[in-house]
């Protein structure tokens, strides 16, 4: 399968190097593109050296945008599908062949990393909020849908090809899920490490609650259909 991996930064100078270093180790860094999301401390010069495809926003944008952005630039090859993971470590980026042999052994369309089965590492409040939007979006999708919080993911082409993308924040992840599950793709789950760091995180828990229950809540009136229209950032 020919994919390419796609990996969106923001502040991650403590993570960024050694999380494309270990992908170096799995694909070539022809096939690898860093979206920096508007970074202020040394990312973009790291990933300079690391000699990478690389695309810089100039002033935060959010995850959505990023991934949108990497997404841009997969279709303009003919990559069969796009492996995103996250540049601060979290995401173990030697369990990326588990992806290809999953989505090639059962056909899924989008593939997400479950860290259900290893929980001790989980934040409490993550844990909870994990388990609340994955329960309400399987129920929306009609399929079971493990970790939809976890960007560690494979989406097949096709996907990207037929799905009207709007959101810009941490929102998208679940805004794909959503309407992947409505058009008819096929969502899959595999198990993944979980792995915490002490660098914190971009994500607001009010805020992003709030744009997850507001995109939810318009998820009821959406039509169960692939919209064909093409990616906007």
């Amino acid at each position: 399968m020919h994919f390419a991996v796609v990996i969106p930064a923001y502040n991650n100078e403590h993570t960024i190097s050694d999380v494309l270093q270990r992908v170096k180790k799995i694909v070539s860094e022809d096939d690898i593109i860093v979206v920096n999301d508007g970074s202020h401390d040394q990312t973009v010069k790291l990933c300079e050296a690391a000699d990478v495809h690389l695309f810089s926003f100039s002033h935060n944008q959010g995850k959505g945008a990023a991934l949108k952005q990497g997404f841009l630039k997969v279709l303009e090859s003919d990559y069969e599908a796009v492996i995103t993971l996250d540049a601060d470590g979290q995401h173990p980026p030697e369990l990326i062949p588990n992806f290809i042999t999953y989505c090639k052994k059962y056909s899924g369309d989008i593939i997400i990393g479950s860290r259900m089965e290893s929980l001790k590492n989980m934040p409490f409040l993550r844990i909870l909020s994990n388990k609340i939007t994955s329960w309400l979006i399987s129920h929306r999708i009609h399929q079971h849908v493990a970790d939809s919080q976890c960007g560690f993911r494979l989406i097949r082409r096709t996907v990207l090809e037929n799905l009207q993308l709007n959101l810009n924040k941490f929102d998208f992840e679940s805004e794909i899920i959503i309407k992947a599950g409505l058009a008819g793709y096929q969502i899959c789950s595999v198990p993944i490490e979980t792995i915490y760091h002490d660098y914190g995180s971009s994500i607001n828990h009010v805020t992003d609650t709030l744009r997850f229950i507001k995109l939810f809540w318009k998820s009821l009136f959406w039509v169960g259909k692939a919209q064909k229209e093409p990616i906007r950032v």
